[in-house]
């Protein structure tokens, strides 16, 4: 995963490495085959769609 992406994702969970790493695994078994970037990008969309801003 892009080091910009890790650093948008981790700022969007305050810095959870934990709660990262969980949603990550959970995406990858949800949507197999996708790139860590698509992973990364669908987690950050899901986050700032659940907390309103699209």
């Amino acid at each position: 995963m892009s080091s910009s992406l890790q650093r948008k994702l981790l700022r969007l969970l305050h810095d959870d490495r934990g709660a990262a790493q969980r949603l990550f695994a959970h995406t990858r078994l949800k949507y197999p085959g996708k790139s860590p970037n698509w992973y990364a990008e669908k987690i950050i969309y899901d986050l700032e769609r659940d907390r309103g801003k699209y």
